[in-house]
């Protein structure tokens, strides 16, 4: 077989492999965390939850099942950071709201050959790839009771092939979000 016959097969054997391990690779739980350094987080004990607002036509569908253990978590999460839920009779010192979305992604990838410094080959329909993909986002935000103000916002991104690992994974997203609620 001619050299660029064997680095072709390799290159496209890589590509494959690597396109079929990447919901594997992908695992790993992303989280992103924005705060108000200002906030009076030392005075936060008790919490209360937020309706979330009406969302608009194009934002994405609700999943009332997952927003329940999207709950259960949230409210173990904070439990054993120390916070109580408010009872009627108490005010609450912080608000917390929650969304929860699982969403269709495609990944579209293919191999692009460098023949020369100027010359690519990439127009072999053989060496493309697609990967469809669900991505669950699950977005938890902390809101000053008194001033009505966000304080502390965090989010979990996670990409599976099949979204009931998305949901098995959601107590472990939550966990990681709220270690670092409150900021240090």
């Amino acid at each position: 077989m001619p050299l660029f016959q064997s680095r072709l097969a390799l290159l496209c054997l890589l590509t494959l492999a690597l396109t079929v391990a990447a919901p594997a690779a992908s695992a790993k739980i992303r989280v992103e965390v924005t705060q108000d350094a200002e906030a009076p987080y030392g005075d936060y004990g008790l919490y209360r939850w937020k309706e979330l607002p009406k969302l608009p036509a194009a934002a994405p569908s609700r999943a009332p099942i997952l927003e329940a253990r999207l709950q259960a978590a949230v409210e173990k999460g904070l439990q054993n950071r120390g916070f109580q839920k408010a009872t009627e009779d108490q005010e609450a010192d912080f608000l917390v709201l929650i969304f929860g979305a699982i969403e269709d992604r495609l990944d579209l990838s293919g191999v692009d050959y460098e023949l020369s410094p100027r010359v690519h080959w990439a127009d072999d329909e053989s060496l493309r790839f697609q990967r469809s993909y669900k991505e669950g986002t699950l977005v938890i935000d902390i809101l000053d009771a008194a001033s009505g103000e966000l304080v502390w916002s965090g989010a979990a991104h996670d990409a599976s092939d099949k979204p009931e690992k998305l949901v098995e994974r959601i107590e472990k997203a939550v966990a990681k979000i709220l270690r670092k609620f409150p900021p240090k």
